[in-house]
């Protein structure tokens, strides 16, 4: 009797180390990173790109991120100026309107570089592909409005 119960209780707890073990690696196999840009597996698969495509849209994205980062660094550093101008006693509106105009052109420029980017890139999909890609870029400019229930002004 005592060797059917421990039996069991062996059975278990070797089901419970296991899936313990399972669950472990599952976790960091699920949190392998993979490189970004558009050989990543999802966006490969959701607009069906071709090696060729690849390879062609990431020398693009390198290009573009080479001009990227100076502006997203430079608009990081006037954000950092701002709030220190917003912590200060007395405000300086004539500061406040300075960065506040830099900071507009960076905004702009970035924007610009990055509608330009794309409407180079969209020449490289099918029709099928542009459907699709502009679709992420809705999802990703465009999200669905959500709010908490409690949050909302009534």
């Amino acid at each position: 009797m005592k060797n059917k119960i421990l039996i069991v209780v062996l059975i278990i707890s070797l089901g419970v180390n296991l899936g313990l073990i399972l669950t472990f690696v599952f976790r960091i196999w699920e949190t392998k990173t993979y490189e970004c840009g558009w050989h990543h597996p999802a966006l490969r698969q959701r607009l069906h790109l071709t090696s060729e495509q690849i390879k062609i849209l990431e020398n693009k994205r390198a290009e573009m991120q080479k001009k990227m980062i100076p502006m997203q660094e430079e608009l990081k550093r006037k954000r950092i100026e701002l709030l220190a101008l917003q912590k200060s006693e007395n405000l300086d509106t004539t500061k406040l309107d300075s960065l506040l105009a830099v900071m507009s052109r960076l905004q702009y420029e970035i924007e610009r570089a990055v509608f330009l980017h794309m409407n180079e890139v969209k020449g490289i999909f099918s029709k099928d592909q542009q459907v699709q890609f502009f679709e992420q870029v809705k999802r990703g400019l465009c999200p669905e409005p959500q709010f908490n229930k409690e949050c909302e002004r009534r």
